[in-house]
């Protein structure tokens, strides 16, 4: 389960990833600071997903301790997004939606808060859990 779920983790954030990069790329004259930050983030987390994945301690204690980190991101993904709307309004959309191309009104605000919550479930996951070294 912990392979699929850094897997799928790490494909989505390499997704976002590309995505901002993108915007980068297709608007050069257009510089969004927000995009190179979002992208960055975004790079990293796949990669440590991605390396979860690949190499994971399969002992219990390690498993429920991502399983706290993972709800413990959930919860701050869901802060995040309640924090935004209660600061700005509908316009947090746009400080989450404009980074990636996205128009503000492609994503309504609890699909927002959904994949805030999901987004920080995989991040505070894939932190928590630890990896093999390799020698």
């Amino acid at each position: 389960m912990v392979a699929i779920l850094g897997g799928v983790a790490g494909l989505c954030f390499a997704g976002l990833a590309g995505r901002a990069v993108s915007v980068l790329a297709i608007t050069p004259d257009h510089f969004r600071a927000s995009s190179a930050v979002f992208a960055a983030i975004a790079a990293w987390l796949a990669y440590r997903a991605l390396k979860v994945a690949t190499s994971w301690r399969a002992d219990e204690g390690s498993t429920f301790r991502a399983m706290e980190g993972g709800i413990g991101g959930a919860f701050v993904g869901l802060l995040v997004a309640v924090l935004a709307f209660f600061s700005f309004g509908q316009t947090a959309r746009t400080y989450f939606t404009h980074p990636l191309g996205w128009h503000t009104s492609d994503i309504s605000m609890s699909r927002l808060t959904i994949v805030l919550v999901l987004l920080g479930f995989c991040a505070g996951f894939m932190l928590v859990l630890p990896t093999h070294r390799r020698r």
